[in-house]
């Protein structure tokens, strides 16, 4: 009896609770609409949107209510160029699934894709706010903030994100970017220190610590970071650039040369040769470079590149017969080719070391009436004008060529390059001074006004600043530290001078002018 009775309070008890729902289990995908998904992601990794659209409108068809094959189609149709399906679709996604975190970081995406940086920036906020651990609209975010001119918010994302995931490579990598960029790199080294730590693959990384360290004058770690991500890419010519003239600025021809021999490699493209080329040519090892640009051009002898690299390194060479061989490779060059300016401006160097002005004003002249704009050429007329006495009316060329085009920086380099070489330092440096007003790191003007300042014995302090920079831009640089050793000799340093000096020579062993500098110097010291 009491067992009847307590059997019945338990019915009654049971069907007073409210009904338990049971969680609606993900349904596995029909194997239509899986087919057609993976078709649909297929076309687009091929690029080919209009066939990836058909068929992801297929799966979303076959199976409605799953959003992640309505994200994919946002992102096809976005990735096609159609906007309006795009945007159409998004919102219908946004109406359907608002509380998935995937829609409105796709959301986001599209309007950033299409430059309305506001609504970019509000839906990766909606999916942060949904999802806090989701680095792609943290990133998202950030990124909109810089679009919209705010670097400080920027910032202030990458630090939420770590403070949610502290091992966030990208975001550590970002950040120690951003502190970079608004001048804090101090800061930045240990962001990027620890970006290696969780991920010692990090070329990027890598290769800005070894800025940083550089800048900071650690140039052993630099040179060691450098290595490291030259190593880690399997040889990537860009680093190995990058390491070699690391090698250079820390005085170590020899590392310098052996890092060139990995690279010699008789199977390479004819343009990594030809670059290998140019940089024996920087070292001196002028054999190697001739060896290298000839071996590219007999492998490809229709290369007007190929032809070029070979005349300039038979040129630099100049010995027995190099000097004609490479007049004959750089006249033979067809005038419409893209090489044809460097080629006949070599060929009018040449033939005024040859002793022949006139001949070199003739073939500068015809190669102008080809390509009058080319600067390379209006240099080249001006140099063979100076070599034939005509000095006022070289300058007048350059001048006129420079107001014609007052834009042009290229053409004022070229003004300012021949009134230092005419012996104008003060015009030289007044000219390049206008070029740093519009291109402040513009190396080249860099290096001509700290040199013409410290020929004309004038702003010394102002040259320092200016080598300094360029040192820092283009480490490694023969023609940089000469005009560094000799600023230091009109600073009255002669150690310093003499060390920058030998420095330069050693790695620029057949550049003349380094050497009389050195020798300069040298006779000050009393020796």
């Amino acid at each position: 009896m009491i067992r009847r009775v307590l059997l019945a309070i338990l019915v009654v008890a049971l069907a007073a609770c409210p009904a338990r729902t049971t969680p609606r289990r993900p349904q596995p995908l029909s194997a239509e609409a899986y087919a057609r998904y993976f078709a649909g992601r297929l076309a687009m990794h091929d690029g080919a949107y209009a066939r990836a659209i058909t068929e992801l409108t297929a799966a979303a068809a076959a199976a409605p209510d799953e959003a992640m094959i309505v994200v994919a189609l946002i992102d096809a149709q976005a990735r096609s160029g159609d906007r309006t399906a795009a945007l159409e679709t998004l919102r219908e996604a946004e109406r359907r699934w608002p509380r998935q975190p995937a829609v409105w970081l796709m959301g986001g995406e599209v309007h950033r894709a299409a430059g309305d940086h506001d609504e970019a920036r509000q839906a990766f906020e909606h999916a942060i706010h949904l999802g806090r651990a989701n680095e792609e609209a943290w990133i998202g975010l950030a990124s909109s903030w810089l679009a919209l001119n705010r670097p400080d918010r920027a910032e202030h994302a990458y630090r939420e994100l770590l403070a949610v995931m502290p091992a966030s490579v990208e975001g550590r990598f970002r950040l120690a970017v951003a502190l970079i960029d608004r001048g804090a790199e101090p800061d930045a080294v240990p962001e990027l220190r620890q970006v290696i730590e969780l991920d010692p693959d990090h070329v990027d990384a890598r290769l800005a610590l070894a800025l940083a360290l550089r800048h900071r004058g650690e140039l052993a770690e630099a040179i060691l970071e450098t290595r490291q991500a030259f190593d880690r890419t399997g040889g990537d010519l860009e680093i190995a650039e990058a390491l070699f003239w690391l090698l250079c600025e820390a005085d170590d021809r020899g590392a310098a040369l052996d890092l060139l021999g990995l690279l010699d490699d008789p199977a390479a493209a004819v343009s990594t040769r030809l670059g290998l080329a140019r940089l024996y040519e920087g070292l001196g090892a002028l054999d190697d470079a001739v060896r290298l640009a000839d071996a590219a051009r007999i492998e490809a002898p229709d290369s007007t590149a190929a032809a070029l690299g070979a005349a300039q390194a038979r040129a630099t060479r100049a010995t027995g017969a190099d000097r004609d061989d490479a007049l004959a490779l750089a006249l033979a060059i067809p005038i419409a080719s893209d090489d044809a300016p460097a080629a006949r401006a070599l060929a009018v160097e040449l033939l005024i070391e040859l002793g022949d002005p006139a001949k070199a004003l003739d073939v500068i002249t015809e190669a102008r009436g080809e390509r009058p704009d080319a600067v390379d050429l209006l240099a080249a007329e001006a140099s063979a004008r100076r070599a034939g006495g005509d000095v006022a009316g070289a300058r007048a060329l350059l001048a006129r060529a420079a107001e014609a085009k007052p834009g042009s920086v290229a053409r004022r380099y070229a003004l300012a390059s021949f009134e230092r070489a005419v012996g104008e330092p003060a015009r030289a440096a007044a000219i390049a001074a206008e070029i740093l007003a519009a291109k402040p790191d513009h190396v080249g003007a860099l290096n001509l006004t700290g040199f013409a300042l410290a020929e004309a014995g004038v702003e010394l302090d102002l040259a320092e600043d200016h080598l300094r920079r360029a040192r820092e831009l283009a480490p490694g640089d023969a023609s940089i530290l000469d005009s560094w050793g000799w600023l230091r000799f009109r600073q009255g340093e002669l150690a310093e001078a003499e060390a920058a000096l030998a420095h330069a020579a050693r790695l620029a062993p057949h550049l003349a002018e380094i050497q009389t500098h050195l020798d300069a110097v040298r006779a000050a010291r009393g020796r």
